[in-house]
């Protein structure tokens, strides 16, 4: 076998460990775990860079927030993606902490308020899962 088989068998295997191990999730199933009858507000905000970023979302929406702590500009950084895993922005950097302290200890969920300036502006209510 040369090379360039052996790489891409490789990555067939890569890509099928990740497929099985990793499962994505349908926007249908994710949406069933975000019950807000289990959850209570905790934050709104803005999102960041929006008009920068793929992510579309609208009204009603749920988003998912993960930290990057990888990020160049700020390491604590939390990102806004939506159900679909495209980024939607960030969380403000002179708020992000504060979200990021309870993210780190505790589930949260967002969920999209508004939408305005041909989504240019989005905001977000963030909310805590209860037990």
């Amino acid at each position: 076998m040369d090379t360039v088989s052996t790489i891409f068998i490789v990555l067939i295997v890569l890509y099928l460990l990740m497929v099985f191990l990793f499962p994505k999730k349908s926007p249908e199933e994710k949406k069933k775990y975000y019950d807000e009858s289990k959850s209570k507000k905790f934050y709104e905000c803005s999102v960041a860079g929006v008009p920068h970023h793929s992510g579309k979302v609208r009204p009603g929406d749920y988003v998912e927030l993960f930290h990057d702590p990888g990020n160049e500009y700020d390491k604590n950084a939390i990102e806004v993606r939506n159900l679909k895993g495209k980024m939607v922005g960030y969380i403000p950097k002179d708020e992000n902490k504060k979200v990021l302290k309870v993210l780190e200890k505790e589930e949260l969920f967002a969920k999209v308020l508004s939408v305005y300036k041909r989504h240019t502006e989005v905001f977000i209510e963030i909310r805590q899962v209860v037990q």
